[in-house]
């Protein structure tokens, strides 16, 4: 059987970048760089059983030893702080200070893996920028490749009606249904009017909202009782 070839894959702390011609036990002895900085060389039946996972490192941090001595090295927004005697998962953990004034800890593994990049700001504004483009291009009235020609508003045959909804996060919030097609178009631009320009105004100019669903519906709803009392069909 043809041996399966390592080169690139990663085992806990160790990438292996090349086969040697060394042989343990008849497995295959691999060039491996750990994430410590350290090179080892480890057999593929340690490698593949997960009885190795580091150029030993883990075991001196598992003693409350770190490797290396981050203090002062950045890693994304993060700046380390100074080291901790908590333990994640075998990992020394360390007091980072995040760009945004917030101080988080963080394993060492995430850090030099490059898992945490912020205290959770940066996943935030990444959600907010993504929310940002999605109602401009709800606005935008782009692509609509539906029966209506109107962006949120589409036909349901079930119920023989046009229905009118808004987007968001993966969801579709349910506005109104009606048999004339013009009267959704309507509503739906009324929702964009009063629902959609001002979450979009709110996400650019404050801090997103973490129970932004929550409000987007809570908005939704108020429209649709405005809607249910002027006695919209």
């Amino acid at each position: 059987m043809k041996a399966i070839d390592l080169t690139g894959k990663v085992f806990g702390k160790l990438t292996v970048l090349n086969k040697t011609e060394l042989k343990e036990g008849g497995s295959i002895v691999w060039h491996c760089k750990c994430s410590c900085g350290k090179d080892v060389n480890v057999s593929s039946r340690k490698l593949t059983s997960g009885n190795t996972k580091s150029c030993g490192c883990i075991r001196k941090s598992n003693k409350g030893i770190s490797p290396v001595d981050l203090t002062g090295q950045r890693f994304g927004r993060l700046v380390v702080v100074s080291i901790t005697s908590k333990r994640i998962s075998n990992s020394v953990v360390w007091k980072c200070l995040c760009d945004c004034g917030n101080t988080c800890l963080v394993s060492e593994m995430n850090l030099i893996n490059g898992n945490t990049k912020s205290c959770g700001c940066l996943r935030k504004e990444n959600v907010k920028l993504n929310s940002i483009r999605v109602i401009q291009h709800s606005l935008s009235n782009k692509r609509v490749n539906n029966k209506s020609g109107k962006t949120g508003v589409c036909f349901d045959s079930s119920t023989g009606k046009w229905l009118a909804t808004i987007g968001f996060n993966g969801k579709d919030y349910y506005i109104c249904r009606s048999t004339n097609k013009n009267k959704a178009i309507e509503m739906r631009k009324l929702a964009e009017q009063n629902v959609l320009k001002p979450f979009l105004d709110r996400f650019i100019n404050e801090e997103y909202p973490d129970n932004c669903d929550e409000l987007l519906k809570k908005e939704i709803q108020k429209l649709k009782e405005q809607i249910k009392n002027n006695n919209y069909q």
